[in-house]
């Protein structure tokens, strides 16, 4: 672990008097002064210790925007750079000389950052799900046909459904609903119980264009389905 105010240390802040006996760093300007004083707990967050994080500009049309609470320390002194700069705020790039060159590098960075982490993650998820955009015309198709489906098969039956590239197919018996759509090839065959025709949209929005698998459930526009079971047809 990497401790927040060796890195302040080096980038050029200065430690002041302690404040009710908490650590104090400074940094001063010309346009601005930063200072940022240790906190054995962080209010806004459920964890601590930190910092807390106080900029003024010389300018009054620049103000800091919150979150101004940091970590005290990092896994690495990259992200140790990330977490001061997100604390300080981006303004302060915008005005920073050569001497504070620690600010543009600690943008760079942000990537590191827990919560940038946790995104890139379910990003990454997202992207590995069984999914297919269907044109909102068709959706709405196919919302017409499975209700017509409600009076036409039994109870008991399963309904599956799949993606070949080119087209989302749902079948019960000898009936097949083909509806184009765009994507990756599902790799399974998924099943829906007749009594979840029930949930299907009742519209469909501009906004609920992608049809996609999580775990046990479809979800199909603003509805989400329950997944009977699946299989690697």
């Amino acid at each position: 672990m990497v401790k927040l105010e060796d890195v302040f240390l080096q980038i050029g802040f200065n430690e002041l008097p302690p404040f009710l006996g908490e650590r104090v760093f400074s940094l001063n300007t010309d346009w601005v002064r930063i200072k940022i004083t240790h906190l054995s707990v962080i209010p806004s967050f459920s964890y601590g210790p930190g910092f807390s994080v106080k900029v003024n500009y010389a300018s009054n049309r620049i103000l800091q925007m919150e979150p101004d609470f940091i970590p005290d320390s990092a896994d690495s002194y990259e992200q140790a750079l990330a977490y001061i700069v997100f604390g300080i705020g981006s303004d302060v790039g915008k005005l920073s000389s050569d001497e504070n060159h620690w600010h543009n590098l600690g943008k760079s960075f942000q990537n590191l950052l827990p919560w940038e982490v946790e995104k890139r993650k379910r990003q990454e998820e997202w992207e590995k799900l069984p999914k297919a955009s269907i044109e909102i015309s068709w959706l709405r198709v196919l919302v017409l046909l499975l209700k017509e489906w409600r009076d036409e098969i039994k109870q008991n039956e399963l309904i599956s459904f799949t993606f070949n590239g080119e087209f989302v197919v749902f079948k019960c018996g000898n009936k097949t609903i083909p509806i184009p759509g765009s994507g990756t090839k599902w790799e399974n065959t998924y099943f829906i119980d007749f009594s979840e025709l029930n949930n299907i949209p009742i519209r469909i929005f501009k906004t609920g264009k992608q049809f996609h698998v999580n775990e046990s459930k479809l979800h199909f526009g603003n509805k989400t389905l329950l997944i009977q079971n699946k299989s690697n047809d």
